[in-house]
C-alpha cells in the first residue's frame, strides 16, 4: 500500500455536521462528529493539514502506523483496539491567534480553541472486521467486512474546536461558515455553512439540497435502481413509549473490486454509488414515519459520505489532487457504506416506516408497517424479534465506541456479555450464524424476585404454516439482570435451506402470557 493510501485513509475521520440551535441551548453528549451550541457558542471542528505532507506520510507517521497494525493484528477478541495517535499531516500546536472565522463574510471573534484526537472504531465480530463511523448520535454507518489484504489503519490526527457567537438569525435561516489559518503551508477543512434548526443533530439534511431531493424519492411511484432490504424493531423503553432500532443495508455485490495497474497486489472498489465532489452527489439516508391517517410522525437522516463539503471523506483518490472539481474516484473498501443503523424513539401506535437511500441521481427506497402495541409497564410484555448475523465482545464493543465517540446515544442490543447486529437482509446462508434477540419485560421481578419467566420459541414453513420445529419453552432465568424487569435474551438457530417464520411468546408463573411475535427469514 503506498504512503498516499495511508494518509487518505486518516482522513476519512475528520468530519462535522455543522448546526447550531437557538442561543442558550442546552449543551448535548459531547459528539466530535458534530458541531453543538454550548449557551450561545457556536462550536466548530475543524482540520488543519500540511500541505508538503497531504500525499504522502513522514517516516515517523508509517512507524506509527504500522505500530498500531502490528497491535491490532495481535489482539484477541476480548482485547479492545485502541490504537495510539499517529499525527499523519496534520498540522499541532495552533492556537486561537492562528485562526480567522468568518460568518457570512463577516469576521467573528474566537472565544477558544481545543486540540481534540480523532479516533473511529474497528468492528470486529462474527463475520470478519470492518470500519464504522457515525456523525450523528444515534445513527452509525459500517463498511463493507475487508479483504485479506486489508489492514486497519491507526491514525489519530489531531483536530480543533472553535467556539464564536454567532450572529442573532431567525431560525431555519442558514449562513455561510469560512475558516482561514495564519499559514501558507496549511490546507482548512472544515464545512461551509451553519443552519439555525432545532434537533438538527438527529436530521441533519433537513433543507440541504440532497435532502429536499431524496424527499423525492419518498413515494412508491418514483424508479429506484438502489437495491435496499431493511429489518425494523421496537423495544418497550416506558409506558407506551419504545426504542426503534431501523437497520438499513446495501447488498454486499452491489461494490465491484478490481485491481489498480498503478498500484499492484492492492484491491480497489468500483461503486455503482456516484462519488465526487459535488455537493448533490453525497450518500445520504432519508427516513420518514408515517401515522395511520398519512400525518408525518417522525423523520430522521443522516450522510454517509462524500461531497465536496465533506472533503475529509477522501479515500484511495487516483488523481492528482482533491481540488478537481467533478473527477471520479477510486476507493478501497474501507469507506463505502454498506449498511446504516439507527435509533428513534416513538409512542405506541400504527405506523409506515419509508426509508430512501440516495447519491443524488439514483435511489433506493424500501417501506415497512411498524406497529408498536400499547404498553402500560405493568404486564408482561415482549418485544419485537429481530434476526442478527453479527455479534461481538459487549465491553470490547463498547470500549472501543467510546474512544471513537461512535454514535454516543445509541443503545446496543447486548445479552449475555454479546453485543448483537440487527441484520437488514433476512436472506442468510446456511454457514453465517443466525441468532434471534428479543426482550421480555416482567415488572413482577422488581417485587417478586422469584417470579419465573418462560420463553416458548416455534420455527414454522413460511409458505405451507406447517411447524417446522416446536422448541419446549426455556427458562430464562439466566438471561435476568438483577433490578432490572427487563430480560434481554440470544438464541441461536440451525436451520437448513428454506423460508420460515419464528413465533416467539413469553409466560411467567403468575399466568400471564403474551401474544406471539414473529420474523420472517430464508435460509439460502
Amino acid at each position: 500500500m503506498t504512503r498516499r493510501h495511508f494518509l487518505f485513509r486518516a482522513l476519512s475521520l475528520v468530519g462535522a455536521i455543522l448546526s447550531i440551535c437557538a442561543p442558550l441551548a442546552v449543551a448535548q453528549t459531547p459528539d466530535p462528529f458534530s458541531i453543538r451550541v454550548e449557551s450561545n457558542l457556536l462550536i466548530v471542528p475543524v482540520s488543519v493539514w500540511d500541505k508538503h505532507r497531504m500525499y504522502g506520510s513522514m517516516p515517523a507517521d508509517i512507524g506509527c502506523i504500522r505500530a498500531n497494525d502490528g497491535a491490532f493484528l495481535k489482539l484477541t477478541p476480548s482485547q479492545p483496539y485502541l490504537p495510539k495517535g499517529c499525527a499523519a499531516g496534520a498540522i499541532d500546536g495552533l492556537t486561537a491567534k492562528n485562526f480567522h472565522v468568518f460568518a457570512d463574510g463577516v469576521e467573528q471573534q474566537i472565544q477558544s480553541v481545543s486540540a481534540r484526537a480523532w479516533t473511529w472504531d474497528w468492528v470486529r465480530d462474527t463475520l470478519g472486521f470492518h470500519h464504522e463511523w457515525s456523525y450523528t448520535p444515534l445513527g452509525k454507518w459500517s463498511a463493507r467486512d475487508l479483504v485479506v489484504w486489508a489492514r486497519p489503519t491507526g491514525f489519530l490526527p489531531r483536530y480543533y474546536l472553535i467556539a464564536f457567537a454567532p450572529p442573532t438569525s431567525p431560525e431555519g435561516s442558514c449562513h455561510q461558515l469560512k475558516v482561514l489559518v495564519d499559514s501558507t503551508d496549511a490546507e482548512v477543512f472544515a464545512r461551509d455553512q451553519y443552519c439555525n434548526v432545532q434537533d438538527y443533530a438527529s436530521d441533519p439534511l433537513y433543507g440541504t439540497p440532497l435532502g429536499k431531493l431524496m424527499e423525492t424519492g419518498v413515494p412508491s411511484s418514483r424508479h429506484h435502481t438502489i437495491p435496499l432490504s431493511l429489518q425494523a424493531a421496537s423495544f418497550y423503553t416506558g409506558t407506551n413509549t419504545a426504542r426503534v432500532d431501523i437497520a438499513l443495508e446495501l447488498p454486499m455485490d452491489f461494490y465491484i473490486t478490481y485491481a489498480s495497474a498503478s498500484s499492484p497486489g492492492i484491491q480497489f472498489t468500483s461503486a455503482h454509488l456516484k462519488y465526487e465532489w459535488k455537493d448533490l452527489n453525497a450518500i445520504g439516508v432519508l427516513g420518514m414515519v408515517y401515522k395511520k391517517d398519512g400525518v408525518l410522525a417522525k423523520r430522521f437522516s443522516d450522510l454517509g459520505c462524500c461531497a465536496r463539503a465533506y472533503p475529509e471523506l477522501w479515500l484511495a483518490y487516483s488523481g492528482q489532487g482533491p481540488h478537481e472539481e467533478d473527477q471520479r474516484f477510486e476507493w478501497d473498501p474501507i469507506n463505502l457504506p454498506t449498511r446504516y443503523e439507527a435509533q428513534i424513539d416513538l409512542p405506541s401506535g400504527e405506523y409506515n416506516l419509508v426509508t430512501v437511500l440516495s447519491d443524488g441521481p439514483n435511489f433506493g427506497r424500501v417501506a415497512e408497517p411498524l406497529n408498536i402495541d400499547a404498553y402500560d409497564g405493568a404486564q408482561l410484555a415482549l418485544s419485537s424479534v429481530v434476526l442478527c448475523k453479527r455479534g461481538r465482545d459487549a465491553a470490547v464493543a463498547a470500549q472501543e465506541a467510546a474512544a471513537a465517540h461512535l454514535a454516543p446515544k445509541y443503545v446496543p442490543l447486548v445479552s449475555q456479555g454479546v453485543q448483537m447486529t440487527p441484520a437488514a437482509d433476512l436472506r442468510f446462508r446456511a454457514d453465517e450464524p443466525l441468532v434471534a434477540y428479543f426482550e421480555i419485560y416482567e415488572p413482577l421481578l422488581l417485587s417478586q424476585p422469584a417470579t419465573t419467566v418462560w420463553a416458548h420459541l416455534k420455527l414454522v414453513n413460511a409458505k405451507t404454516g406447517a411447524v417446522k420445529e416446536d422448541f419446549a419453552p426455556m427458562n430464562v432465568t439466566p438471561y435476568i439482570q438483577r433490578g432490572s424487569s427487563v430480560i434481554p435474551i440470544s438464541h441461536g438457530l440451525k436451520v437448513h435451506s428454506g423460508a420460515y417464520r419464528l413465533e416467539v411468546q413469553a409466560t411467567d408463573s403468575a399466568g400471564r402470557t403474551t401474544p406471539w411475535r414473529t420474523a420472517n427469514f430464508t435460509v439460502e
